[in-house]
């Protein structure tokens, strides 16, 4: 069917009144066959807003901010390895709040089929692995290992760097679909870029671009880090303009 809306009015109200607007997150999807076999694979491609984490806020002198102890922000729940800090969303599907319609659409639509995600997910740290980012048991999800690949941003025109943030990422859900390769991005923060990975356009907040090569075997999933081998079945520039047309590039 087609379309619904990737919106939730309720989550955009409550981001709202804490001074956090979720912003509009758009994502897709679609079902996929492969030609030599009946099974479906279902694709995503998306977007999440920026995670925010409940944080105590501290004066120099190590009590708390005589102006409140609690504060809502953004980044920081992400920016480590534990999601203990961040705040879920509404209905708790999800440690990324102003996702409820994307984790309750994907899994609704996509059923028990195997499943690609596609997406700027907003995290900052490579070591926060992707599998915590959904609650929903539905949505039981892996990565590609056990560091992501730093793709956001290009940040320069403010002298922010480049690549500091593990935003985009391949994560597929299902026990007969797993990453083989993962190419693309630096190992560390504003790290080199493989030489046919780069920057394309040159333009402020530019993601870099990752690729990854799928497959529907069943098996333990592989540890795979960035590398600037070319051999992989898929290449996309992840990021706002290009995520919602991403779900075409997938090679299965």
């Amino acid at each position: 069917d087609c379309c619904s809306c990737t919106f939730s009015e309720e989550e955009y109200r409550v981001g709202k009144a804490w001074n956090q607007g979720t912003g509009q997150r758009p994502w897709v999807a679609g079902l996929y066959r492969k030609k030599d076999a009946e099974t479906e694979v279902c694709v995503v491609a998306g977007e999440f807003p920026h995670p925010l984490s409940n944080t105590t806020l501290w004066n120099l002198n190590g009590r708390p901010a005589p102006w409140g102890t609690k504060a809502i922000m953004r980044y920081i729940c992400t920016a480590q390895y534990n999601s203990d800090s961040c705040i879920d969303s509404l209905d708790g599907g999800s440690v990324v709040f102003g996702t409820d319609v994307f984790t309750n659409g994907v899994a609704d639509f996509c059923g028990d089929r195997p499943t690609v995600i596609m997406a700027d997910t907003n995290v900052g740290a490579g070591d926060f692995a992707s599998s915590r980012l959904f609650k929903d048991p539905r949505l039981s999800v892996q990565g590609s290992g056990e560091l992501e690949p730093y793709t956001c941003c290009n940040d320069s025109h403010f002298d922010g760097g480049f690549n500091r943030y593990a935003s985009d990422r391949f994560i597929v859900a299902g026990n007969d679909v797993q990453i083989e390769r993962l190419e693309g991005g630096s190992v560390a923060p504003g790290g080199p870029l493989p030489d046919d990975l780069t920057l394309k356009c040159h333009v402020a907040q530019e993601h870099a671009p990752i690729r990854a090569r799928i497959s529907l075997a069943s098996g333990p999933q592989p540890s795979v880090a960035p590398t600037t081998q070319s051999d992989a079945a898929s290449a996309l520039p992840m990021g706002v303009a290009s995520a919602a047309v991403a779900a075409a590039a997938v090679a299965l």
